[in-house]
């Protein structure tokens, strides 16, 4: 490309200068990209929260009210729980033990490999797991796309014992009961 760009001088014409034309257009996209940037990181205003006139709690409850929620119901159960995700991939921030479900397959792998849902449980439970947070809005996603997976996530939160909701819906907290 860069040859290209070098060589494209010999196309230029008295009435046409091609090179103008290439760098005007890559300048525009450059200045385009930088304003961009630019407009993003003034709205996100990461400075505040960097200089500590803001707290790391109220930039994540300004820039993604939702996953603040979570982060307060995760923060809710004991510092030595163990925390199974299903259909959030997010755990940034968290400072409990946690297993985020990277590509929303954790359930759909469960029922694959423990073959129903009370042995899932089982196994959840064998592996040390105390509480499984589900995001309603990533198993609403789910159900769309896989409704056969929607009678044993039901059958799953029915087993459940529920400590919490985040004020939008977006995310339920159940704890794992003891048998």
């Amino acid at each position: 490309m860069a040859a290209g760009i070098d060589q494209l001088n010999k196309l230029d014409t008295p009435a046409l200068k091609i090179t103008f034309v290439f760098t005007l257009l890559t300048g525009l996209a450059v200045f385009a990209s930088l304003l961009d940037f630019g407009l993003q990181v003034s709205f996100r205003n990461p400075l505040m929260s960097a200089l500590g006139a803001e707290t790391r709690q109220e930039y994540m409850r300004r820039l993604q009210p939702g996953y603040a929620e979570e982060l307060e119901l995760v923060h809710q159960v004991p510092s030595d729980a163990y925390v199974y995700f299903l259909y959030e991939s997010r755990s940034y921030g968290m400072d409990r033990h946690v297993q985020p479900d990277p590509i929303n397959d954790n359930w759909a792998h469960n029922l694959f490999l423990y073959g129903s849902v009370d042995a899932s449980l089982a196994a959840l439970r064998t592996q040390g797991f105390t509480y499984i947070l589900i995001s309603r809005e990533g198993a609403d996603f789910i159900s769309k796309t896989v409704p056969s997976q929607v009678p044993q996530l039901d059958q799953l939160t029915s087993l459940l014992d529920l400590v919490g909701k985040s004020t939008s819906g977006g995310y339920e907290l159940n704890k794992i009961p003891i048998p």
